[in-house]
């Protein structure tokens, strides 16, 4: 969980998965941080050890321009299993809302495929995309 602090996805993951690492340079709250199934790295994303393992979902909810949040998910990509997912929050920070959803596929595009994008009715001021890693993409060794 990318972008995790204070820890309100991480929450959520650690009730459907086995072991949730939340990654984030800021403090997860007490509640989050002490669940027996949850890791904080306090780290930035672009920081995070290639030694970290795999995993089978990288979420991204960090409050960046989509351009950036995008190269950093093209990076994780790397942490990904063959067939792994990605679910990346792509934040609104103009008016020009379909200009941040297409510069963001855009550059997904390069280790992603398989593109579902949904508005939640709850936040108009972000959209979420979930995506396959590129099946002929290897992870790390």
């Amino acid at each position: 969980d990318i972008g995790a602090a204070p820890g309100g996805w991480t929450k959520v993951l650690s009730s459907l998965a086995k072991k949730v690492v939340a990654v984030d340079p800021a403090a997860l709250d007490p509640s989050v941080a002490d669940l027996p199934n949850v890791t904080h790295l306090r780290c930035r994303a672009e920081e995070i050890p290639r030694d970290v393992g795999l995993f089978d979902m990288v979420t991204d909810d960090m409050n960046l321009d989509p351009v950036e949040s995008a190269k950093i998910m093209v990076g994780l990509a790397d942490h990904l299993r063959n067939g792994g997912s990605a679910v990346m929050t792509v934040k609104f920070v103009t008016r020009n809302r379909r200009k941040h959803i297409e510069e963001a596929l855009k550059i997904l595009g390069d280790r992603y495929e398989d593109f579902q994008t949904k508005r939640l009715p709850h936040n108009r001021y972000e959209t979420t995309v979930f995506m396959k890693k590129k099946s002929w993409l290897q992870p790390l060794p």
